[in-house]
């Protein structure tokens, strides 16, 4: 399974620079159009998005993201249960719909920092 984006640059330009990423020049992430698209370093495609204000270098974190899963209250929920139960990050990880990752991120202030 491949992105939209990734296969149009592929099918038309061939092989994306293992180096690089696909930017989307208008900012429209959904968009295809070969002429709003183009490799890039993500350095350089970080930098674009962050001037085009999307995406969590804008200060999107936490509550404030269109993408997060979880509350500020069941991020606490998460810290007190592992603190208090005798859970694994896997059992509080199904528990709230989230990967052991995110649960183990969250516990050690990877992530959600207080």
């Amino acid at each position: 399974m491949v992105r939209a984006v990734r296969f149009m640059w592929t099918m038309n330009n061939g092989d994306i620079p293992c180096d690089k990423e696909i930017c989307h020049s208008r900012g429209n992430t959904t968009c295809v159009t070969l002429d709003h698209i183009k490799p890039m370093a993500h350095k350089e495609n970080m930098a674009d998005m962050k001037n085009k204000g999307r995406g969590s270098t804008n200060d999107q974190r936490g509550d404030k993201s269109s993408s997060t899963k979880l509350s500020r209250d069941k991020v606490i929920d998460i810290r007190e249960m592992y603190r208090t139960c005798d859970m694994t990050h896997q059992n509080i990880a199904d528990i709230f719909g989230v990967s052991r990752e995110t649960v183990s991120y969250i516990i050690e202030n990877k992530t959600w920092k207080q």
